[in-house]
Protein backbone atom coordinates (compact mmCIF):
# COMPACT_ATOMS: atom_id res chain seq x y z
CA UNK A 1 0.00 0.00 0.00
CA UNK A 2 1.47 3.35 -1.04
CA UNK A 3 0.68 6.71 0.52
CA UNK A 4 1.90 10.32 0.50
CA UNK A 5 4.30 11.36 3.21
CA UNK A 6 3.36 14.24 5.46
CA UNK A 7 5.45 17.36 4.84
CA UNK A 8 5.46 17.96 8.62
CA UNK A 9 7.85 15.05 9.23
CA UNK A 10 10.68 15.32 6.69
CA UNK A 11 13.52 14.44 9.07
CA UNK A 12 14.16 11.62 11.50
CA UNK A 13 17.43 11.95 13.36
CA UNK A 14 20.17 12.65 10.83
CA UNK A 15 18.02 11.27 8.00
CA UNK A 16 15.99 13.28 5.50
CA UNK A 17 12.90 11.36 4.39
CA UNK A 18 12.53 11.77 0.63
CA UNK A 19 9.43 9.74 -0.13
CA UNK A 20 7.41 6.76 1.01
CA UNK A 21 8.28 3.35 -0.38
CA UNK A 22 5.32 1.57 1.22
CA UNK A 23 3.73 0.42 4.44
CA UNK A 24 2.61 -2.85 5.98
CA UNK A 25 0.67 -3.86 9.04
CA UNK A 26 3.46 -2.95 11.46
CA UNK A 27 5.98 -0.62 9.80
CA UNK A 28 6.49 1.85 7.00
CA UNK A 29 9.45 2.16 4.66
CA UNK A 30 10.96 5.39 3.32
CA UNK A 31 13.59 6.37 0.83
CA UNK A 32 15.91 8.48 2.96
CA UNK A 33 19.20 10.33 2.76
CA UNK A 34 21.81 10.23 5.51
CA UNK A 35 23.32 13.69 5.84
CA UNK A 36 26.81 14.29 7.21
CA UNK A 37 29.51 16.91 7.40
CA UNK A 38 31.16 18.50 4.36
CA UNK A 39 28.28 17.62 2.07
CA UNK A 40 28.33 13.88 2.81
CA UNK A 41 25.09 12.21 1.70
CA UNK A 42 24.10 8.59 1.20
CA UNK A 43 20.83 7.04 0.09
CA UNK A 44 19.26 4.41 2.30
CA UNK A 45 15.96 2.76 3.09
CA UNK A 46 14.58 3.70 6.50
CA UNK A 47 12.11 1.50 8.33
CA UNK A 48 10.07 2.68 11.29
CA UNK A 49 7.01 1.50 13.18
CA UNK A 50 3.76 3.10 12.09
CA UNK A 51 3.11 6.16 14.29
CA UNK A 52 -0.16 4.85 15.72
CA UNK A 53 1.57 1.59 16.70
CA UNK A 54 4.84 3.04 18.00
CA UNK A 55 3.76 2.47 21.62
CA UNK A 56 3.11 -1.24 21.06
CA UNK A 57 5.93 -3.07 22.85
CA UNK A 58 5.54 -6.20 20.73
CA UNK A 59 6.06 -4.25 17.50
CA UNK A 60 9.05 -2.45 19.00
CA UNK A 61 10.66 -5.78 19.92
CA UNK A 62 10.04 -7.13 16.41
CA UNK A 63 11.66 -4.08 14.79
CA UNK A 64 14.67 -4.19 17.10
CA UNK A 65 15.04 -7.96 16.66
CA UNK A 66 15.10 -7.55 12.88
CA UNK A 67 17.68 -4.76 13.05
CA UNK A 68 19.97 -6.70 15.40
CA UNK A 69 19.60 -9.89 13.40
CA UNK A 70 20.42 -8.41 9.99
CA UNK A 71 23.21 -6.22 11.37
CA UNK A 72 25.16 -9.41 12.11
CA UNK A 73 24.73 -10.78 8.58
CA UNK A 74 27.51 -9.50 6.32
CA UNK A 75 26.89 -10.84 2.82
CA UNK A 76 26.57 -9.25 -0.65
CA UNK A 77 23.22 -11.00 -1.21
CA UNK A 78 21.62 -9.57 1.97
CA UNK A 79 20.64 -5.91 2.22
CA UNK A 80 22.83 -4.48 4.99
CA UNK A 81 21.63 -2.63 8.09
CA UNK A 82 23.69 0.55 8.65
CA UNK A 83 22.20 2.25 11.69
CA UNK A 84 19.51 2.13 14.34
CA UNK A 85 18.05 5.07 16.21
CA UNK A 86 15.40 6.51 18.48
CA UNK A 87 13.84 9.90 17.77
CA UNK A 88 10.86 11.42 19.59
CA UNK A 89 10.03 8.02 21.07
CA UNK A 90 10.08 6.32 17.62
CA UNK A 91 12.47 3.47 16.87
CA UNK A 92 13.80 3.12 13.34
CA UNK A 93 16.69 1.55 11.46
CA UNK A 94 18.42 2.44 8.22
CA UNK A 95 19.49 -0.19 5.70
CA UNK A 96 20.98 -0.46 2.24
CA UNK A 97 18.87 1.02 -0.55
CA UNK A 98 18.73 -1.12 -3.70
CA UNK A 99 18.10 0.89 -6.87
CA UNK A 100 16.01 -1.61 -8.78
CA UNK A 101 12.83 -3.68 -8.47
CA UNK A 102 11.59 -6.56 -6.40
CA UNK A 103 11.23 -9.95 -8.06
CA UNK A 104 7.43 -9.73 -8.05
CA UNK A 105 7.55 -6.69 -10.35
CA UNK A 106 10.31 -8.21 -12.46
CA UNK A 107 8.24 -11.33 -13.15
CA UNK A 108 5.10 -9.25 -13.69
CA UNK A 109 6.88 -7.20 -16.36
CA UNK A 110 8.62 -10.15 -18.08
CA UNK A 111 6.98 -11.62 -21.22
CA UNK A 112 4.86 -14.59 -20.17
CA UNK A 113 6.19 -13.89 -16.64
CA UNK A 114 9.35 -15.87 -17.43
CA UNK A 115 12.95 -14.75 -17.16
CA UNK A 116 15.83 -15.85 -19.35
CA UNK A 117 16.99 -19.14 -17.90
CA UNK A 118 20.48 -17.89 -17.00
CA UNK A 119 18.96 -14.91 -15.15
CA UNK A 120 16.47 -17.07 -13.25
CA UNK A 121 19.46 -19.14 -12.13
CA UNK A 122 21.40 -15.97 -11.25
CA UNK A 123 18.60 -14.85 -8.92
CA UNK A 124 18.14 -18.30 -7.38
CA UNK A 125 21.89 -18.66 -6.79
CA UNK A 126 21.99 -15.22 -5.14
CA UNK A 127 19.09 -16.10 -2.84
CA UNK A 128 20.78 -19.42 -2.00
CA UNK A 129 23.99 -17.63 -1.03
CA UNK A 130 22.15 -15.09 1.14
CA UNK A 131 20.08 -17.76 2.84
CA UNK A 132 23.09 -19.94 3.56
CA UNK A 133 24.83 -16.99 5.22
CA UNK A 134 21.78 -16.46 7.45
CA UNK A 135 21.33 -20.17 8.19
CA UNK A 136 24.92 -20.71 9.40
CA UNK A 137 25.24 -17.39 11.27
CA UNK A 138 26.60 -17.39 14.80
CA UNK A 139 26.59 -14.78 17.56
CA UNK A 140 29.65 -13.20 19.17
CA UNK A 141 30.08 -16.20 21.46
CA UNK A 142 30.09 -18.68 18.60
CA UNK A 143 26.62 -20.03 19.29
CA UNK A 144 24.54 -20.95 16.21
CA UNK A 145 21.63 -18.55 15.70
CA UNK A 146 19.55 -21.09 13.71
CA UNK A 147 17.90 -18.34 11.67
CA UNK A 148 14.87 -19.23 9.54
CA UNK A 149 13.72 -16.38 7.28
CA UNK A 150 10.10 -17.69 7.03
CA UNK A 151 9.14 -15.22 4.27
CA UNK A 152 11.24 -16.01 1.19
CA UNK A 153 8.96 -14.63 -1.52
CA UNK A 154 9.22 -12.47 -4.69
CA UNK A 155 8.49 -9.23 -2.83
CA UNK A 156 11.45 -9.90 -0.51
CA UNK A 157 14.01 -10.48 -3.27
CA UNK A 158 15.38 -7.26 -4.77
CA UNK A 159 17.13 -7.07 -8.14
CA UNK A 160 19.12 -3.92 -8.87
CA UNK A 161 19.34 -2.40 -12.33
CA UNK A 162 23.01 -3.45 -12.27
CA UNK A 163 22.01 -7.08 -11.75
CA UNK A 164 22.70 -7.49 -8.02
CA UNK A 165 20.40 -9.77 -6.00
CA UNK A 166 19.51 -8.90 -2.39
CA UNK A 167 17.42 -10.79 0.16
CA UNK A 168 15.48 -8.46 2.47
CA UNK A 169 12.86 -8.34 5.24
CA UNK A 170 13.84 -10.55 8.15
CA UNK A 171 10.93 -9.09 10.10
CA UNK A 172 9.29 -12.46 10.74
CA UNK A 173 12.54 -14.43 10.92
CA UNK A 174 12.95 -16.98 13.70
CA UNK A 175 16.26 -17.32 15.51
CA UNK A 176 17.67 -18.91 18.62
CA UNK A 177 17.99 -16.44 21.47
CA UNK A 178 15.38 -14.11 19.98
CA UNK A 179 12.07 -13.98 21.80
CA UNK A 180 9.45 -15.24 19.37
CA UNK A 181 6.62 -12.83 18.68
CA UNK A 182 4.48 -15.49 17.04
CA UNK A 183 1.37 -16.14 19.07
CA UNK A 184 -0.17 -19.60 19.20
CA UNK A 185 -2.36 -20.29 16.18
CA UNK A 186 -0.78 -17.50 14.10
CA UNK A 187 1.09 -18.48 10.94
CA UNK A 188 3.63 -15.95 9.68
CA UNK A 189 4.60 -15.60 6.04
CA UNK A 190 2.85 -15.45 2.68
CA UNK A 191 0.54 -18.40 2.13
CA UNK A 192 1.68 -19.08 -1.45
CA UNK A 193 5.32 -19.36 -0.37
CA UNK A 194 5.14 -21.44 2.80
CA UNK A 195 6.51 -24.90 3.37
CA UNK A 196 4.16 -27.77 4.32
CA UNK A 197 5.45 -27.75 7.90
CA UNK A 198 4.92 -23.99 8.08
CA UNK A 199 1.32 -24.41 6.92
CA UNK A 200 0.76 -27.03 9.61
CA UNK A 201 2.27 -24.90 12.36
CA UNK A 202 5.03 -27.45 12.98
CA UNK A 203 8.55 -26.57 14.22
CA UNK A 204 10.69 -25.01 11.47
CA UNK A 205 14.33 -25.19 10.51
CA UNK A 206 16.34 -23.95 7.53
CA UNK A 207 14.76 -26.53 5.21
CA UNK A 208 11.51 -24.56 5.33
CA UNK A 209 13.25 -21.68 3.52
CA UNK A 210 14.56 -24.14 0.93
CA UNK A 211 11.00 -25.14 0.02
CA UNK A 212 10.13 -21.47 -0.54
CA UNK A 213 13.26 -21.13 -2.67
CA UNK A 214 12.04 -24.09 -4.74
CA UNK A 215 8.76 -22.24 -5.33
CA UNK A 216 10.65 -19.17 -6.57
CA UNK A 217 12.76 -21.26 -8.95
CA UNK A 218 9.66 -23.10 -10.22
CA UNK A 219 7.81 -19.84 -10.92
CA UNK A 220 10.77 -18.04 -12.52
CA UNK A 221 11.35 -20.88 -15.00
CA UNK A 222 7.73 -21.87 -15.68
CA UNK A 223 6.17 -18.41 -15.81
CA UNK A 224 3.12 -18.95 -13.61
CA UNK A 225 2.17 -19.10 -9.94
CA UNK A 226 2.65 -22.47 -8.30
CA UNK A 227 0.25 -21.93 -5.39
CA UNK A 228 -2.43 -19.36 -6.18
CA UNK A 229 -5.87 -20.54 -5.19
CA UNK A 230 -9.10 -18.78 -4.29
CA UNK A 231 -8.82 -18.47 -0.54
CA UNK A 232 -6.08 -18.89 2.04
CA UNK A 233 -7.43 -22.21 3.31
CA UNK A 234 -7.32 -23.79 -0.15
CA UNK A 235 -3.73 -22.62 -0.60
CA UNK A 236 -2.66 -24.06 2.76
CA UNK A 237 -4.35 -27.34 1.91
CA UNK A 238 -2.64 -27.60 -1.47
CA UNK A 239 0.82 -26.88 -0.04
CA UNK A 240 0.45 -29.24 2.91
CA UNK A 241 -1.10 -32.28 1.23
CA UNK A 242 -0.50 -32.23 -2.54
CA UNK A 243 2.85 -32.69 -4.29
CA UNK A 244 3.88 -29.85 -6.58
CA UNK A 245 3.44 -30.61 -10.29
CA UNK A 246 6.55 -31.09 -12.39
CA UNK A 247 7.57 -28.12 -14.56
CA UNK A 248 7.61 -30.42 -17.61
CA UNK A 249 3.79 -30.58 -17.40
CA UNK A 250 3.77 -27.00 -18.61
CA UNK A 251 7.00 -26.75 -20.61
CA UNK A 252 7.63 -29.90 -22.61
CA UNK A 253 11.36 -29.21 -23.17
CA UNK A 254 12.12 -28.28 -19.56
CA UNK A 255 15.64 -29.55 -18.72
CA UNK A 256 15.36 -32.84 -16.78
CA UNK A 257 18.36 -32.03 -14.62
CA UNK A 258 16.91 -28.67 -13.58
CA UNK A 259 13.55 -30.33 -12.94
CA UNK A 260 15.27 -32.81 -10.62
CA UNK A 261 16.76 -29.92 -8.62
CA UNK A 262 13.43 -28.06 -8.43
CA UNK A 263 11.41 -31.09 -7.39
CA UNK A 264 13.88 -32.09 -4.69
CA UNK A 265 13.66 -28.59 -3.23
CA UNK A 266 9.85 -28.92 -3.32
CA UNK A 267 9.69 -32.29 -1.53
CA UNK A 268 6.91 -32.11 1.06
CA UNK A 269 8.94 -34.33 3.40
CA UNK A 270 11.73 -32.09 4.72
CA UNK A 271 14.03 -35.12 5.06
CA UNK A 272 13.82 -35.64 1.27
CA UNK A 273 14.78 -32.03 0.45
CA UNK A 274 18.20 -30.50 0.22
CA UNK A 275 19.53 -29.94 3.70
CA UNK A 276 21.33 -26.65 3.03
CA UNK A 277 20.94 -23.75 0.61
CA UNK A 278 24.58 -24.24 -0.34
CA UNK A 279 23.75 -27.67 -1.77
CA UNK A 280 21.14 -26.13 -4.07
CA UNK A 281 23.56 -23.36 -5.07
CA UNK A 282 26.28 -25.83 -6.02
CA UNK A 283 23.91 -27.93 -8.14
CA UNK A 284 22.50 -24.86 -9.91
CA UNK A 285 26.02 -23.61 -10.64
CA UNK A 286 26.99 -27.04 -11.99
CA UNK A 287 23.88 -27.13 -14.17
CA UNK A 288 24.66 -23.66 -15.57
CA UNK A 289 28.26 -24.70 -16.24
CA UNK A 290 27.27 -27.86 -18.10
CA UNK A 291 24.76 -26.00 -20.24
CA UNK A 292 27.18 -23.10 -20.79
CA UNK A 293 24.69 -20.53 -19.51
CA UNK A 294 26.13 -17.01 -18.98
CA UNK A 295 25.04 -16.57 -15.39
CA UNK A 296 26.25 -13.13 -14.31
CA UNK A 297 25.16 -9.73 -13.04
CA UNK A 298 25.88 -8.34 -16.53
CA UNK A 299 23.36 -10.67 -18.16
CA UNK A 300 20.83 -9.85 -15.43
CA UNK A 301 21.34 -6.11 -15.91
CA UNK A 302 20.70 -6.48 -19.65
CA UNK A 303 17.34 -8.09 -19.02
CA UNK A 304 16.49 -5.46 -16.41
CA UNK A 305 17.29 -2.87 -19.07
CA UNK A 306 14.81 -4.52 -21.43
CA UNK A 307 12.08 -4.80 -18.82
CA UNK A 308 12.44 -1.34 -17.23
CA UNK A 309 13.84 0.70 -20.10
CA UNK A 310 11.75 3.79 -19.35
CA UNK A 311 12.81 3.89 -15.69
CA UNK A 312 16.49 3.51 -16.53
CA UNK A 313 16.36 6.02 -19.39
CA UNK A 314 14.67 8.56 -17.12
CA UNK A 315 17.43 8.18 -14.54
CA UNK A 316 20.17 8.52 -17.15
CA UNK A 317 18.55 11.68 -18.51
CA UNK A 318 18.35 13.12 -15.00
CA UNK A 319 21.99 12.23 -14.41
CA UNK A 320 23.05 13.97 -17.61
CA UNK A 321 21.05 17.02 -16.53
CA UNK A 322 23.09 17.18 -13.31
CA UNK A 323 20.43 15.85 -10.92
CA UNK A 324 21.40 13.48 -8.15
CA UNK A 325 19.83 10.05 -7.79
CA UNK A 326 18.19 11.21 -4.54
CA UNK A 327 16.53 14.18 -6.25
CA UNK A 328 15.45 12.02 -9.17
CA UNK A 329 13.92 9.31 -6.99
CA UNK A 330 12.22 11.82 -4.70
CA UNK A 331 10.25 13.16 -7.67
CA UNK A 332 9.05 9.79 -8.93
CA UNK A 333 5.45 8.71 -8.53
CA UNK A 334 4.88 5.66 -6.30
CA UNK A 335 4.67 2.34 -8.12
CA UNK A 336 1.18 1.04 -8.61
CA UNK A 337 0.15 -2.17 -6.92
CA UNK A 338 0.48 -5.25 -9.08
CA UNK A 339 -2.91 -6.41 -10.31
CA UNK A 340 -3.20 -9.81 -11.97
CA UNK A 341 -4.23 -9.63 -15.60
CA UNK A 342 -5.57 -13.16 -15.51
CA UNK A 343 -8.46 -14.80 -13.76
CA UNK A 344 -8.04 -16.05 -10.22
CA UNK A 345 -7.36 -19.60 -11.29
CA UNK A 346 -5.57 -18.96 -14.57
CA UNK A 347 -2.12 -18.96 -12.99
CA UNK A 348 -2.73 -21.93 -10.74
CA UNK A 349 -0.52 -24.88 -11.50
CA UNK A 350 -2.90 -27.60 -12.68
CA UNK A 351 -2.35 -31.03 -11.21
CA UNK A 352 -3.59 -32.84 -14.30
CA UNK A 353 -3.46 -32.42 -18.02
CA UNK A 354 -0.93 -33.04 -20.79
CA UNK A 355 2.38 -31.16 -20.98
CA UNK A 356 2.42 -28.04 -23.08
CA UNK A 357 5.19 -26.29 -24.94
CA UNK A 358 5.24 -22.61 -24.03
CA UNK A 359 7.66 -20.47 -26.02
CA UNK A 360 8.50 -16.84 -25.45
CA UNK A 361 7.51 -14.11 -27.86
CA UNK A 362 10.28 -12.46 -29.84
CA UNK A 363 12.35 -10.06 -27.76
CA UNK A 364 13.93 -6.88 -29.11
CA UNK A 365 17.59 -7.34 -30.12
CA UNK A 366 20.25 -6.19 -27.69
CA UNK A 367 23.61 -4.56 -28.27
CA UNK A 368 25.47 -7.67 -27.20
CA UNK A 369 25.05 -10.97 -29.00
CA UNK A 370 23.22 -13.41 -26.78
CA UNK A 371 23.00 -17.16 -26.87
CA UNK A 372 20.91 -18.87 -29.50
CA UNK A 373 17.30 -19.91 -29.32
CA UNK A 374 18.09 -23.12 -27.50
CA UNK A 375 20.46 -23.94 -24.67
CA UNK A 376 23.57 -25.69 -26.02
CA UNK A 377 24.12 -29.33 -25.06
CA UNK A 378 25.88 -29.91 -21.76
CA UNK A 379 29.48 -30.92 -21.36
CA UNK A 380 30.00 -34.67 -21.67
CA UNK A 381 28.84 -36.51 -18.59
CA UNK A 382 27.74 -39.98 -17.58
CA UNK A 383 24.03 -39.38 -18.15
CA UNK A 384 23.43 -36.21 -20.22
CA UNK A 385 19.98 -34.69 -20.26
CA UNK A 386 18.02 -35.49 -23.38
CA UNK A 387 15.87 -32.37 -23.50
CA UNK A 388 16.96 -28.85 -24.28
CA UNK A 389 16.44 -25.97 -21.89
CA UNK A 390 13.57 -23.54 -22.46
CA UNK A 391 14.10 -21.44 -25.56
CA UNK A 392 14.63 -17.71 -25.28
CA UNK A 393 13.30 -16.25 -28.49
CA UNK A 394 11.48 -18.71 -30.69
CA UNK A 395 7.82 -17.88 -31.17
CA UNK A 396 5.18 -20.58 -31.47
CA UNK A 397 1.41 -20.77 -31.11
CA UNK A 398 0.31 -21.46 -27.59
CA UNK A 399 -0.98 -24.96 -26.94
CA UNK A 400 -4.64 -25.56 -26.30
CA UNK A 401 -5.81 -25.04 -22.77
CA UNK A 402 -5.48 -28.09 -20.56
CA UNK A 403 -8.67 -29.63 -19.17
CA UNK A 404 -9.75 -28.51 -15.73
CA UNK A 405 -8.21 -30.65 -12.98
CA UNK A 406 -10.54 -32.84 -10.94
CA UNK A 407 -11.71 -31.39 -7.64
CA UNK A 408 -9.62 -32.79 -4.83
CA UNK A 409 -11.02 -33.64 -1.43
CA UNK A 410 -8.30 -32.46 0.96
CA UNK A 411 -8.52 -32.45 4.76
CA UNK A 412 -8.18 -29.32 6.87
CA UNK A 413 -4.60 -28.04 6.61
CA UNK A 414 -4.00 -27.85 10.34
CA UNK A 415 -5.28 -31.33 11.14
CA UNK A 416 -3.46 -34.49 10.14
CA UNK A 417 -5.47 -36.63 7.70
CA UNK A 418 -7.26 -39.59 9.23
CA UNK A 419 -6.00 -43.05 8.49
CA UNK A 420 -8.39 -44.98 6.20
CA UNK A 421 -10.80 -47.21 8.13
CA UNK A 422 -10.26 -50.91 7.81
CA UNK A 423 -13.15 -53.03 6.45
CA UNK A 424 -11.71 -56.26 7.81
CA UNK A 425 -12.74 -55.75 11.43
CA UNK A 426 -16.45 -55.09 10.72
CA UNK A 427 -16.52 -58.11 8.40
CA UNK A 428 -15.04 -60.35 11.09
CA UNK A 429 -17.61 -59.12 13.62
CA UNK A 430 -20.49 -59.82 11.22
CA UNK A 431 -19.18 -63.30 10.47
CA UNK A 432 -18.76 -64.01 14.20
CA UNK A 433 -22.35 -62.92 14.90
CA UNK A 434 -23.72 -65.03 12.06
CA UNK A 435 -21.68 -68.03 13.22
CA UNK A 436 -22.99 -67.65 16.75
CA UNK A 437 -26.59 -67.52 15.49
CA UNK A 438 -25.97 -70.60 13.33
CA UNK A 439 -24.51 -72.61 16.23
CA UNK A 440 -27.38 -71.58 18.47
CA UNK A 441 -29.93 -72.55 15.81
CA UNK A 442 -28.31 -76.00 15.40
CA UNK A 443 -28.26 -76.62 19.16
CA UNK A 444 -31.90 -75.63 19.55
CA UNK A 445 -33.01 -77.95 16.73
CA UNK A 446 -31.00 -80.89 18.14
CA UNK A 447 -32.60 -80.58 21.55
CA UNK A 448 -35.99 -80.42 19.92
Amino acid sequence: MMFRMSTAALRLGRYTLLRSLGAGGMAELFLARADGIEGFAKLCALKRILPHKASNERFVRMLLNEARLVAGLDHPNIAQVHDIGLEHGEYFFAMEYVHGQDLARVLHRAPRHRLHLENALHIAIGVCAGLHCAHIARDSTGRALDIVHRDVSPSNVLVSYQGAVKLVDFGVAKAAGVVSETREGIIKGKYGYMSPEQCLGAPLDRRSDLFALGILLWEMTVGRRLYKLAGELATLQRVAYVDAPRPSRFISDYPPELERIVMRALARDAAQRYQTAEQIQLELEQFALEYKLPVSAVSMSMEMRQLFRQRIDAWQEAEQAGRSLADHLAGLQPDEDIVSEDGEDDDVADLAGPPTHVDRPERPPTAVTRTGTAVPPPVARSSPPTAAAPTRAASAPQAAAAPQPPRLEIPHPLVAPRAPRSRVVPLVIVLAVLTAFAVLWVMLHRTA
